[in-house]
Formats: C-alpha cells, sequence, structure tokens
C-alpha cells in the first residue's frame, strides 16, 4: 500500500574529470545517500554520469543503499539491450540491487560519437510510488516525453549534465533548461518533475523540482554548489489533476 506523501532528494555534485579521484567521488555519494535517508527521503537521485561505470554500482554503493533502506538513482555508462556502450540511469533498491536501467534516448550529435541510444520511456514501479526517468537532453525531444504522459507517474526524475553549447545565449539557455521545459513535462504529464544537475560554474545546474501544475516546489542550490534539494510528493494532488 502506497503513502499518499514520500519525500525525494536530488542531489548536485560534481562530475567524475579524473579517475584518480573515482574514490573521493564515491566518498561524496556515499556521505549523500546516508545524509538523505536520515532526512526521510524514499528515493535520492543523482546527475547524469556522476559515476564512471554502471557495472560496478552494487559493489561499490549497494551497502550503503541497503543500510540506510534507501531506493537510488546513479547516472553512469552501461549498456543498452544490444549490448552497446550506452548513456544510463540505473534504478537500485534498498536491497541494494540494480533493479532497472534507462538508457538516454535523445542523444546530442556529439554523444552519437560514444553512445547508443535507448528506444523505451523508463517507467518503474517502486514500494512507495510510481517514477519515471529520462536523462538531460530527453527534455528537449517531444517523441520521448510523450512517452511518459498519461501513465500515473508520481514523479519523473532526470538526472542532468548541462554543458552550455553557445555562450553567448547562457541566459536564454538557462530559461529554457530551468523554467520552460520542466514546467511544460510537469503539466502535461500531470507529475512532479525533478532536476538531478551536476554542479560547475560553467555549467547550466541548480537541482530543483516542479509540481504537479508547474510551480516551483524546491530550489535552494547555486550553480556550483554541492548539495541535496529534498521535495515532497502529494499523490492526493496528483489525483486531483488527473480528473481534469
Amino acid at each position: 500500500m502506497f503513502n499518499n506523501s514520500f519525500k525525494v532528494a536530488l542531489a548536485q555534485i560534481g562530475a567524475v574529470t579524473d579517475l584518480f579521484k573515482i574514490s573521493e567521488q564515491e566518498k561524496k555519494i556515499e556521505k549523500m545517500i546516508t545524509r538523505a535517508s536520515n532526512k526521510g527521503a524514499e528515493i535520492i537521485c543523482f546527475p547524469e554520469l556522476s559515476y564512471i561505470d554502471g557495472s560496478l554500482l552494487e559493489e561499490i554503493f549497494g551497502g550503503v543503499c541497503r543500510k540506510n533502506k534507501i531506493w537510488a538513482i546513479f547516472g553512469a555508462i552501461g549498456l543498452n539491450k544490444e549490448d552497446k556502450k550506452a548513456n544510463c540511469a540505473f534504478l537500485m533498491d534498498r536491497k541494494g540491487k540494480i533493479m532497472h536501467t534507462y538508457c538516454k534516448q535523445h542523444l546530442l550529435k556529439v554523444e552519437k560519437k560514444e553512445y547508443n541510444a535507448g528506444d523505451k520511456a523508463g517507467i518503474f514501479d517502486t514500494d512507495f510510488g510510481r517514477i519515471g526517468i529520462m536523462i538531460c537532453y530527453d527534455m528537449f525531444s517531444v517523441n520521448v516525453i510523450v512517452g511518459y504522459a498519461e501513465q500515473n507517474i508520481d514523479i519523473i526524475f532526470c538526472p542532468s549534465l548541462m554543458v552550455v553549447p553557445i555562450p553567448e545565449l547562457i541566459n536564454y539557455q538557462r530559461n529554457i533548461v530551468l523554467k520552460i521545459l520542466p514546467h511544460g513535462i510537469s503539466v502535461l504529464c500531470k507529475t512532479y518533475f525533478g532536476l538531478a544537475m551536476t554542479a560547475g560554474s560553467k555549467l547550466i545546474a541548480e537541482s530543483k523540482m516542479f509540481a504537479p501544475l508547474g510551480s516551483l516546489k524546491a530550489n535552494n542550490l547555486s550553480n556550483d554548489q554541492e548539495a541535496i534539494v529534498y521535495g515532497e510528493i502529494k499523490k492526493d494532488d496528483l489525483e486531483i489533476l488527473r480528473q481534469i
């Protein structure tokens, strides 16, 4: 039986740019998992590619999720259904097991040289509710977004590493990424929408959560700050909205 409400955590953390610093990143992630659990979150979502190898997630983070009895979403490199390299989000349960893997569907041109696209929406049932997962540039694809509409999803998580391809249009891009697209997806899919963004002074960041009608529910981070944003999902509000 699902609760009428539950808390989620959106992590904002820097990317791994140096393989020699991977152990430092692991310690940061473990601390954030523990902190989110202590705050009562059912799940914590980390940004796109915030870890390197998806095949190592159970070994590295399974224990801390199991100890803290919390679900987690990790952005890391994985394989699609054809065993080809993909940009993925891995959903780990409270027992520290990877239950599902979502592969990014809408790739940037530069990503297509390295990754293969997924072809299926990431919609998964958990013991606290139904969630959706999309990754970063998926937000820019109507074909991707419609796959999440009318699916009774409680919240869509969007791990992101948002670069600035056109520096002269930074303010325009920030408005699109941090306001217009999340707002539109939240309204269209009648669900909450959570951005878990990579921290960086030269990136479009600011992890935040949007409510079903598009209003901002949680946002208190600066662009380069490493921290956690919390938000509450109220299912009664979703049920009222879905009657429209």
